[in-house]
């Protein structure tokens, strides 16, 4: 379970450094193990190209287990549509922890989660404004967990009302931004060259990045699209 991994129960500090080492080296074996072996290493695969995307680092992680959290996150969502994916991963506690999103509270606002949200995993730079950043970081107040490693909101610490993020007006949750942001023309293009560039391995051209966008949006941000047609580019 995860919790036979929450080092951060442990109170000596030698023994609690100790814990989250031999953890991540367990599950780095693991996931080697299933990507070099496992019975299906092409959904592995699609998994590790996701992990890259949405890097995490272990070493900031009070329990390294939350990586193995993040995978059953990704391979849940995989084959769904990258909103889907999107709004999954900003409830995943290893997304949420590195990107500071638990100490995001209405009354100090820390905008690292929505700033990354925007820029690396929907939007790309330049196409959201300041005002949006701290919009969406109102939309993601409040995030905690509980015993069992699971996220919730706490009402004391979430920022109620609406927000107007890329001019839209709404109560904002991780699923309903995500939702709107699948929307913005800029995402389809921002993630198409992110997944071109860690599946194929050199950037697109300028137009083959615009049909491919262009079709991923008309398929409704399929990811079983994105992969079947990024699989037969020449």
């Amino acid at each position: 379970s995860n919790n036979q991994f929450n080092c951060r129960d442990i109170k000596d500090n030698s023994e609690r450094s100790r814990c989250r080492r031999e953890s991540a080296t367990k599950l780095g074996k693991d996931w080697l193990n299933r990507l070099a072996f496992g019975p299906n290493q092409d959904i592995a695969e699609l998994i590790q190209l996701w992990l890259s995307i949405f890097a995490v680092n272990w070493r900031s992680l009070p329990n390294p287990y939350w990586l193995n959290q993040q995978i059953q996150t990704i391979e849940r969502c995989q084959f769904k549509t990258y909103p889907e994916l999107l709004a999954a991963l900003l409830e995943d506690p290893a997304i949420i922890h590195s990107l500071n999103g638990f100490s995001n509270h209405r009354r100090n606002p820390n905008e690292n989660l929505a700033r990354e949200l925007l820029e690396l995993y929907s939007l790309g730079e330049g196409a959201y404004s300041e005002v949006d950043v701290q919009q969406t970081a109102l939309a993601l107040t409040g995030y905690r967990l509980n015993d069992e490693n699971q996220v919730f909101i706490s009402p004391r610490r979430h920022a109620t009302g609406t927000q107007v993020i890329l001019g839209k007006q709404a109560d904002f949750d991780a699923r309903s931004l995500a939702m709107w942001l699948g929307k913005q023309p800029s995402l389809a293009t921002h993630i198409t060259h992110r997944v071109w560039n860690r599946w194929i391995g050199v950037g697109p051209s300028s137009n083959n990045l615009k049909e491919m966008a262009k079709q991923w949006v008309q398929n409704n941000l399929s990811l079983p699209w994105l992969y079947s047609n990024l699989s037969k580019h020449p």
